[in-house]
């Protein structure tokens, strides 16, 4: 949606860097948000642990 507003108020050029721009920005958050929220659920209690197997599943998920 606001990639289409953008686009049609302000040219081709500023819809693509600002939708560029917030999928840089939300993606990789929503990602580390959800893969702790996973560790959280799974009531782990070492914090190493929960950062291993977060990242595990963020790798886990970008490979697929």
């Amino acid at each position: 949606g606001g990639y289409v507003f953008l686009r049609e108020a302000f040219g081709p050029k500023i819809g693509y860097l600002a939708g560029f721009a917030t999928t840089m920005v939300t993606v990789p958050g929503t990602a580390a948000f959800l893969a702790m929220g996973v560790t959280k659920y799974l009531g782990l209690t070492n914090i190493w642990l929960d950062k291993g197997i977060g990242i595990s599943l963020i790798l886990f998920m970008a490979i697929i």
